[in-house]
């Protein structure tokens, strides 16, 4: 690990160590704060300001990003662009339902033969 340089120590004044925070010092998140620590973020607030965009570029994985949400809402901060994140999962699940419903009703009014020539009319409209 790098040596924090005089900036950083006092960039990082009054904000919250992540090397002293108990939720990143257990078995499972012991490699996340290592990650964290290799980025150069040393305080949940630095965390909290890099977001999900550099989190995600920085190799952890949706799991991991979702539990340091959740280590940073138990101390009222909040991950920037995790909520856009959660929002555009939620209305890719609404049309994927939607599409499943359809999907279900539009097979009943073909023969079994024809469903594979439906699948690829839909195939050559998704890719096109």
């Amino acid at each position: 690990m790098e040596e924090v340089t005089a900036e950083e120590l006092h960039r990082a004044k009054g904000q919250r160590p992540i090397m002293r925070i108990p939720e990143f010092d257990t078995t499972k998140t012991r490699l996340i704060r290592c990650i964290l620590w290799d980025n150069r973020l040393r305080t949940l607030e630095q965390v909290a300001d890099a977001g999900y965009e550099k989190l995600k570029s920085a190799g952890l994985s949706e799991k991991s990003i979702q539990v340091i949400a959740e280590i940073l809402h138990a101390y009222n901060l909040y991950l920037k662009g995790w909520k856009e994140k959660k929002n555009k999962d939620a209305n890719i699940g609404a049309v994927a339902e939607e599409f499943k419903e359809w999907w279900s009703q539009v097979k009943s009014k073909f023969s079994v033969q024809d469903l594979p020539e439906v699948r690829r009319a839909i195939r050559r409209i998704l890719y096109s």
